[in-house]
């Protein structure tokens, strides 16, 4: 099937790059390294920070498959081919198998990943994940009033499917223009007809109430819930978090644990406006650390597993050098690349 990228401007811009040199663009990672720590804010978002050493970044196996699985489950969603899928997921993995790990991501390898996703074609078409449905919509009935910048995915016969569209939205809240980007993994209908934005969430520890806890009110999906609603017109119920485990027994046959749930999560629009207001106080805090020129450390949890404490660690003095030894100054992601 094939797919055409289709890019959106508002018509007070003539480039991308006019439009992001003249708005603050917000989504809901940035604010999040934000709320966990203005430090890791400000090593991560402003100064582009990443792991590594000698021009080459040094990335959590972890993080690499989440985006591997992502991406599958998108091509998934699109063509419904899992073949396709499959091969998505190993030109993404590459030859990461090779590359040096700590122990304990040493599970993860292009022979797991793989069992998963063959696993989880068979979760889709009996489990409760059968249920869900892409959301596809003509391009002409959206609703452009509110939105500034978009990448859209057209298929083949000119409808847009709204998973994985880039959004950069005008959002008004408590009277103030606050201009808010996201990029949902998927949006779905389920046999009721009840629409849902769903979250694709991959972990390494056995999936349980935990995970249900950790996103009951999650501000990154109410907010794309409001942004689908502005562009589509579309009475959003809630989010799903779609949850895939890639821990060491994620290949095993005997495994008797949870291997994929879909936590449900049912928000009314004063969650919504609720989710947007926290949003816009947290990038209030942006402008008064701007003003300080000082982003406070945290401490305590929000250390735990943090790619930048070796960092904070060191002598302010010698800071510096510690970047240059260990971390590599990549820049932050364009709001395109979301």
């Amino acid at each position: 099937m094939k797919i055409i990228d289709k890019l959106y401007l508002s018509p007070e811009y003539s480039t991308l790059e006019e439009l992001e040199a003249d708005i603050a663009i917000y989504d809901a990672t940035t604010l999040r390294q934000l709320a966990d720590c203005p430090r890791k804010y400000q090593y991560s978002v402003l100064d582009g920070l990443k792991s590594g050493s000698g021009n080459k970044t040094v990335e959590s196996r972890y993080l690499i498959a989440g985006r591997a699985i992502h991406e599958a489950l998108d091509v998934l969603a699109v063509t419904g081919d899992e073949d396709e899928a499959l091969t998505k997921l190993t030109e993404d993995w590459g030859d990461y198998d090779s590359n040096p790990c700590p122990e304990n991501e040493a599970h993860l390898t292009h022979n797991l990943l793989t069992v998963v996703l063959h696993n989880y074609f068979d979760y889709i078409k009996t489990g409760p994940g059968s249920q869900f449905t892409p959301i596809t919509l003509k391009y002409d009935d959206l609703n452009f009033d509110r939105l500034m910048g978009g990448k859209f995915r057209l298929l083949e016969d000119g409808s847009v499917l709204l998973s994985e569209s880039s959004l950069l939205m005008r959002m008004t809240v408590d009277g103030d223009d606050f201009y808010y980007a996201g990029k949902p993994d998927q949006v779905v209908q389920n046999t009721a007809g009840n629409t849902y934005i769903m979250d694709h969430k991959t972990s390494s520890s056995y999936l349980s109430s935990w995970h249900v806890s950790q996103h009951r009110v999650s501000n990154q999906l109410r907010c794309y819930m409001g942004m689908m609603h502005e562009l589509t017109g579309l009475d959003f119920h809630g989010g799903i978090v779609n949850a895939i485990y890639v821990g060491n027994k994620a290949s095993s046959d005997t495994f008797k644990g949870t291997r994929f749930a879909s936590y449900r999560y049912n928000w009314s629009q004063g969650h919504v406006e609720e989710a947007l207001l926290n949003q816009l106080g947290w990038a209030g805090l942006i402008a008064h650390h701007e003003h300080m020129n000082y982003y406070p450390q945290a401490s305590g949890m929000q250390c735990r597993s943090c790619n930048f404490s070796r960092l904070c660690e060191a002598e302010p003095e010698f800071r510096d050098g510690v970047i240059y030894t260990d971390y590599t100054q990549e820049g932050w992601r364009d709001f395109f690349t979301l």
